[in-house]
């Protein structure tokens, strides 16, 4: 199935704060929607039905003694991406995910996964860090890691006609939104997670803040319609 990778700048205060908090004290869930939310009560609803409703089963499944049926980078790190796209722009990337180029150009590697960040996640969190299929989210390339991934695009260049894996990774509009993202993020001491089909352009749907994609996407219909009219259905992750 094709992908539709979203590069979101992210605070793990922030994971911390409307994801990890939430999911150890769900009584939260609602002071922390309305805080994510505070002036549209249609995403206030959206984040309590479809991003926090599902921690009671993913909990269930975790305290029945099944954590490892849990599958983490479709469940909470994928809410962490969208929650990621409340507080910050975010940018859409097409096919290119540096967990793909991550496979070949050891540049585009270093992501921490998110269950070495955050003590509710260590249990739980068995991707490695990277994209797990699609509907799924990474974990996080630190500020750090940013003239890595810089370098990582200038080395693709140098091996695409020799790589085939490689040759159509961050090309044009989806080189320029992984650029962006990153500049976006450094300018506020952000770190950076990747989501795969958090937004959906040939759905028309998306389980986070559509007012804050940057890089429209290519395959929209309308090429001059607001992202709100592109995305105008909610899907939980």
């Amino acid at each position: 199935m094709p992908y539709d990778i979203t590069f979101h700048p992210v605070d793990p205060a922030d994971l911390q704060r409307f994801v990890f908090d939430v999911w150890s004290a769900p009584a939260l869930a609602e002071e922390r929607a309305t805080e994510l939310c505070p002036d549209d009560e249609g995403k206030r609803r959206f984040v309590l039905e479809a991003l926090y409703a599902p921690f009671a089963g993913w909990r269930e499944t975790v305290e029945g003694g099944r954590a490892a049926d849990l599958p983490f980078g479709r469940t909470l790190a994928l809410v962490c991406a969208a929650v990621a796209g409340y507080r910050h722009d975010f940018f859409y990337g097409g096919a290119s995910a540096l967990s793909f180029a991550a496979e070949r150009l050891p540049d585009f590697g270093g992501v921490t996964p998110i269950g070495e960040v955050f003590e509710q996640a260590r249990e739980l969190d068995r991707t490695g860090g990277r994209l797990d299929g699609n509907y799924s989210a990474s974990g996080l390339w630190s500020p750090t890691r940013f003239e890595g991934l810089r370098a990582g695009l200038e080395a693709l260049e140098q091996t695409r006609a020799s790589e085939p894996s490689l040759f159509s990774l961050f090309i044009g509009d989806e080189r320029d939104a992984l650029l962006g993202a990153l500049a976006y993020a450094e300018a506020r001491g952000l770190a950076l997670l990747e989501a795969a089909d958090l937004v959906e352009p040939s759905r028309r749907c998306g389980s986070t803040d559509l007012d804050r994609l940057r890089a429209r996407p290519p395959r929209s219909a309308n090429p001059e319609a607001p992202l709100r009219e592109l995305f105008p259905c909610r899907r939980s992750p």
